[in-house]
């Protein structure tokens, strides 16, 4: 990650908030309304993803583990693209027989 990213993200960030001051994970799952405090990365943090602000969510670091605690609901909800949590299939490379010599 360079600099630059970090800026426009930063700045990026900020603005969001400012437009978006409501948890929306809060406000869909539990009910309540309380003020956002971070950016959730719904399409994860990747390349151009880490400033796409088409693609953040403003909520609070209890909304946010909510999120990640439950990854197929919040994917219903459009709250998460993909999980990370999800293991990823092994490749296995097929065995060497032992040389006999």
């Amino acid at each position: 990650m360079n600099i630059k990213n970090i800026i426009i993200y930063s700045k990026a960030r900020k603005r969001f908030l400012e437009d978006n001051p409501i948890d929306v994970v809060s406000l869909f799952v539990f009910g309540i309304i309380q003020p956002a405090t971070l950016i959730h990365h719904a399409n994860g943090r990747n390349g151009f993803n880490y400033v796409d602000i088409n693609r953040f969510i403003a909520t609070t670091q209890k909304g946010d583990n909510w999120i990640h605690a439950h990854p197929d609901l919040s994917k219903e909800l459009g709250f998460l693209c993909h999980s990370y949590y999800q293991p990823k299939p092994i490749k296995r490379h097929p065995r060497k027989r032992p040389r006999i010599v």
